[in-house]
């Protein structure tokens, strides 16, 4: 690639491509500088989804290495990018650095970000530019304040992504009497995400927090808590209170799955004191009963990733052949001495490729199927039945020991029990391999388009029973069906909105609302305002059936925060919210129902 095709006026370029320059005669004159574009299958930099020692899987598609170049501690979940050798023309991959760290500065309107000490290059979010095809940067947008996972190469950000909601570091205060330390700072005793309790050095009392759920910073050696509430989710997209505990038979927590990897505070009583444990979620699936107490928990697509139970209970102790196989090879009919059979190679749950499987029975079978069969000493297949596997397939939202999460083709996200002797199966379908059979579960990667999944998952239950006794996993995290070239994308529904979303006039002290109507992106007017006699409004919204919408209202002009919750199809509303001045005030509704993704309505009230 030549300098002169790069598009526009590029001062700078945001790009950490691979450049070769070449001076003719040695004259320290550059006479020549060749561009080789990083490139990769989606874009962006790939993620790697599995990888051996002879083969990786990047992008959702497979390399071997005898046949690339690439990194040789290259591991799961790490991320990469490729470019030309210049002289051999070999895939070249570059792994990206991950980067963990609030941005502290930026400069250059934003081009550059600070994180720890070390400054970065944001990549460029344009498609062609700076040239055709050049690699983009994917993710959440990097700003000031935000905390951020960054792929980089050559100090490029190319994938980001950012907590900018607020800190993801929480903790129970265990006690906060206002006493303080030698040196005058408040002592605060904390129980951590990991199980330890810890007194720390605090900037201030923080007496109303005692017993709650908090994220904390420090600035200045001292500890900053903040509440978990509607205004700092902590990572989740919306917040809930319930005086519904564990629910064993269902597997719910405040009527809502559990995510495998949630962090669940617990306060239960032993004896007659009160003790405090950290559990995980699939800890907390695995309790032998149920559990009740008061929760206060954090959703998060689609699932509670973070609560505190509070409990006045014993916390419950925890709960104390048929082969499947996938067909990776063409079959043959055979006929030895008049016995007519078919051949063919499976990879069974057994973890193995067993060769030359002989079956007698008519049963029709082609490669790329998944079959139920019993093998015999002699390699026979005896009782063989296809399994409609990919009509099950879906985008796994989340799992636990006992359970999985998917969409389906349908749109609806399903919560699928697992057998207690449920079995694995890790496979390729675009190359029709055999991996693994461990549970080596990852969730879906979105396509890019909202809601929208790989399906990654399938699953089979027998007839009469609703749990599945086997899982299948492709390992490229994109599911093809059999003797189809596009990988399955499933879309989640989203939470219906409310019917009716609206601010509008107070009935003491209203200023004017000419148009109240409360839609994503509205900017709803409000006029007339002044001092002590026009500076009221109201809110109100109708959430649709089966559903739960929080609506929050943020900004200095209001008296006071607002946050209104209603659900099923009654109307709720607050009136004389007052203000104190003209200004802004940022709105949000989120919308919560079972087996759909969280919708999320966005607005501004201008007071004038």
């Amino acid at each position: 690639m030549k300098i002169s095709d790069l598009k526009g006026n590029y001062a700078e370029v945001a790009s950490g491509d691979q450049i070769t320059f070449i001076s003719n005669d040695g004259d320290d004159t550059i006479d020549l500088a060749i561009v080789n574009p990083l490139t990769s299958v989606n874009g962006s930099v790939d993620k790697v989804t599995y990888v051996s020692s002879t083969e990786f899987v990047a992008g959702g598609t497979t390399y071997d290495f005898d046949e690339v170049v690439a990194p040789s501690d290259l591991k799961k979940g790490d991320y990469v990018a490729y470019y030309a050798n210049t002289f051999t023309g070999d895939k070249q991959f570059i792994k990206a650095t991950e980067v963990s760290g609030k941005v502290t500065s930026t400069k250059d309107s934003g081009k550059e970000v600070k994180i720890g000490d070390n400054w970065y290059t944001v990549g460029n979010k344009t498609a062609n530019h700076p040239f055709d095809g050049a690699l983009l940067r994917k993710g959440d947008d990097v700003t000031l304040n935000s905390t951020v996972t960054a792929q980089v190469i050559n100090d490029v950000i190319y994938y980001a992504d950012t907590k900018g909601a607020g800190s993801t570091d929480t903790a129970l205060v265990l006690a906060a009497s206002g006493s303080m330390n030698a040196d005058g700072d408040y002592q605060v005793k904390l129980l951590f995400a990991d199980g330890t309790t810890k007194v720390v050095a605090a900037d201030e009392a923080y007496r109303a927090l005692d017993g709650k759920l908090v994220t904390w910073e420090i600035s200045d050696d001292l500890y900053e808590l903040t509440a978990v509430s509607p205004t700092n989710l902590a990572d989740g997209d919306s917040y809930g209170t319930s005086s519904t505990g564990f629910d064993k038979s269902n597997k719910t927590l405040a009527g809502k799955k559990v995510a495998s990897d949630a962090v669940i505070y617990v306060n239960y009583v032993d004896g007659t004191k009160d003790k405090q444990k950290v559990l995980t979620g699939d800890e907390l699936n695995g309790l032998g009963s149920d559990f009740t107490g008061n929760v206060t928990y954090v959703v998060k697509d689609g699932l509670i990733s973070l609560a505190y139970i509070d409990s006045n209970s014993y916390l419950p102790g925890a709960n104390a052949t048929q082969v499947y196989g996938y067909v990776v090879s063409a079959v043959t009919e055979n006929n030895d001495n008049n016995v007519k059979y078919k051949q063919y190679d499976v990879y069974t749950t057994n973890g193995e490729l067993v060769k030359g499987v002989m079956q007698k029975a008519t049963t029709s079978v082609e490669k790329g199927d998944f079959i139920k069969l019993s093998l015999s000493s002699d390699n026979y297949a005896e009782g063989v039945a296809v399994l409609n596997i990919d009509d099950n397939a879906g985008a796994l939202l989340n799992y636990g020991s006992d359970y999985i999460s998917l969409v389906k083709n349908d749109g609806s996200a399903v919560n699928i029990n697992l057998d207690d002797n449920v079995k694995y199966l890790v496979v390729n379908t675009k190359d029709v391999k055999g991996v693994g059979n461990e549970a080596d579960l990852e969730k879906a990667s979105e396509t890019g388009d909202p809601n929208e999944y790989f399906a990654n998952v399938s699953y089979y239950a027998e007839s009469g029973s609703s749990d599945a006794v086997l899982v299948v996993i492709d390992t490229t995290g994109k599911w093809y069906k059999n003797g189809e070239s596009s990988a399955t994308e499933v879309t989640q529904h989203a939470a219906a909105t409310p019917t009716s979303m609206a601010v509008s006039t107070a009935a003491k002290n209203g200023m004017t609302v000419s148009s109240g109507t409360i839609t994503d992106g509205a900017e709803v007017n409000v006029t007339d305002y002044s001092v002590g006699s026009k500076d009221a409004f109201k809110v109100s919204m109708t959430p649709a059936s089966k559903t739960t919408a929080t609506m929050t209202l943020e900004g200095n002009i209001l008296k006071a925060p607002v946050i209104l919750t209603g659900e099923t199809a009654s109307e709720v509303s607050q009136d004389n919210i007052k203000v104190t001045g003209k200004g802004t005030i940022n709105g949000k509704i989120t919308v919560e129902e079972n087996g759909k993704a969280t919708t999320t309505i966005s607005f501004t009230i201008t007071i004038q």
